[in-house]
């Protein structure tokens, strides 16, 4: 009984797994490369600390790059 609900919660997933690796494998392949600590950490910041770490990092990458901060 249990893994038959373990595998009903998990058809929806697979069905959008395999559409997208038709469409495009590159980002199915991307995503097991994905920090899910970096994830955890960033949903555990509220949406200002969220806001001022991207333009932190915005900015920063700016300046790598050589344009305006």
């Amino acid at each position: 009984m249990g893994s038959s609900a373990a595998s009903d919660s998990q058809a929806p997933f697979q069905r959008v797994k395999g559409s997208t690796v038709r469409l495009d494998p590159l980002v199915v392949e991307a995503s097991a490369e994905v920090d899910r600590s970096l994830l955890r950490w960033m949903l555990g910041l509220s949406h200002r600390e969220r806001l001022r770490a991207a333009s932190n990092a915005a900015g920063a990458l700016s300046r790598i790059r050589g344009g305006p901060a």
